[in-house]
């Protein structure tokens, strides 16, 4: 098909865009610039607007012709609004088409076939052709096409009558703009209505200034013990690589530049790899530390090492001395330090998070959160991402005032979970292995573990792990 290089647009026209300047480009292309796309975008585009048909209104006719009218207004926001409008119309907009198709204003009989085309295409994609499972796929495939009209597309399918639908359009609408999670906005029917005009409102504002990020997009690290591995995986939980270690890697962290961390469960040892492989830096601490839980890339280069069977947390510079420790520890799982200096301890025997200040003094202490095995920070108001293990394993959000936000709750131990930015949640189980999915949901196997996994995971960026699988 034809269609305009405006909006939405091929991702052809950004590279044009750079060429030459956008009066030039508008110059020698005219008012309505064409170009001929990738089927496999008009396909997607298609699937999205078809599901939109599933769960929408249908447009009156005097609405349709209004919208038609649109198509030759001199504000080309508002003939683009009224072209994706007329296209989730659907089907019964064909008939009012034909004067716009023989109209003498080139612009409007342009987009007028650009209409009749994607109707016609979306009457040929119903929800069978695809698996539901595939519309974060297909958003992302034309956001990464350049296409800046993607949220307006998903968008409407917040209010669906499909809830699978739902969860997916909000997944994905989470993971192209990285709009923080609102979770106390719950799947009711007045919860919808809301969550819809939330995000009407959004796009109102940010639609002529918002363009997708791929290298602000998050990936997550597992680290396998049992399997000696370490694997990096996107948001759709496909694997991206893998790495295999002599030793158990309980936890690993990735810097910008792809550089790799790991600490291994059944030793004091921490290595760092180029994003080649090649061995940069380690530190042993023989018989004074007995084995790496978690680990923090801090600021000053250092690095903060938690030590469970050794009991305790330390924090060691690139030269292998410890300049700062807290001994004694009832088997501490994990810690973090916060820019305020204090670091916070997870103690799985203890059930609870304890807090010293940079004097290794007890300054603030969370309790009862039931065999604590992970933390990190959420946001900068003191709620902290908590994974517990317990009677009734659990991730959760734990807030200063001690509030509680549970974003999955499991038969079987909890070793560590995340929510990343974009509103996607992993959890690693020790009888499932990794699982991920959006809070409140249905979650699903990632079949990228094997049982008994208890090693750690970790948010880190795309562009990292990019990097990092450097040959």
């Amino acid at each position: 098909m034809v269609a305009s290089i405006s909006t939405p647009k091929p991702h052809f026209a950004a590279t044009i865009r750079k060429a030459i300047s956008y009066p030039l480009f508008l110059l020698v292309c005219g008012r309505s610039p064409v170009w001929t796309e990738d089927a496999r975008l008009q396909e997607a585009r298609a699937y999205l607007m078809s599901l939109q048909q599933g769960g929408g209104r249908v447009a009156e006719g005097a609405e349709i012709s209004g919208l038609l009218a649109d198509l030759g207004h001199a504000d080309y926001a508002v003939r683009e609004k009224a072209t994706l409008a007329l296209v989730a119309a659907g089907p019964e907009v064909e008939v009012f088409l034909e004067g716009a198709l023989e109209s003498q204003d080139p612009e409007v009989a342009m987009r007028a076939r650009r209409i009749r085309d994607e109707v016609q295409a979306q009457e040929a994609s119903h929800l069978d052709s695809y698996s539901i499972n595939q519309l974060p796929k297909l958003a992302r495939l034309l956001a990464q096409s350049g296409e800046d009209g993607v949220p307006g597309y998903l968008i409407p399918l917040l209010g669906h009558e499909n809830q699978q639908i739902r969860e997916k359009a909000l997944a994905s609408l989470h993971r192209l703009t990285r709009v923080p999670v609102d979770l106390s906005v719950e799947d009711t029917e007045q919860g919808r209505e809301l969550r819809l005009k939330m995000w009407e409102n959004w796009w109102e504002v940010n639609k002529q200034e918002w363009a997708y990020s791929p290298e602000l997009e998050s990936a997550v690290l597992i680290s396998d013990p049992a399997a000696r591995q370490v694997l990096a995986v996107d948001l759709n939980g496909d694997l991206l690589w893998k790495k295999s270690f002599d030793l158990p890697p309980m936890v690993a962290e990735l810097t910008d530049k792809g550089h790799l961390f790991v600490g291994y469960r059944a030793k004091g040892i921490v290595h760092e790899f180029s994003p080649a492989g090649e061995l940069l830096w380690s530190f042993d601490g023989k018989e004074d530390v007995k084995g790496i839980f978690d680990l923090q890339l801090l600021d000053n280069g250092h690095l903060l090492l938690t030590d469970d069977p050794g009991n305790q947390v330390l924090e060691i510079n690139r030269e292998g001395d410890v300049v700062w420790k807290i001994t004694e520890l009832a088997r501490p799982h994990a810690a973090w330090r916060t820019p305020d200096g204090h670091t916070h301890v997870a103690m799985h025997k203890e059930s609870a998070i304890v807090s010293y200040d940079q004097k290794g003094k007890e300054a603030g202490r969370m309790e009862d959160l039931l065999a604590v095995t992970d933390l990190r920070p959420y946001g900068d108001d003191g709620t902290w991402m908590v994974t517990r293990m317990g009677e009734k394993p659990q991730l959760l959000l734990y807030g200063p005032d001690g509030s509680e936000t549970t974003l999955y709750s499991s038969g079987w131990p909890l070793t560590s979970g995340l929510l990343a930015p974009e509103g996607i949640v992993f959890t690693a189980t020790r009888e499932h292995g990794v699982i991920r999915g959006f809070p409140d949901t249905r979650l699903v196997h990632t079949g990228l573990s094997r049982n008994d996994m208890w090693g750690k995971l970790r948010m880190v960026s795309r562009k990292s792990v990019d990097v990092g699988d450097a040959k």
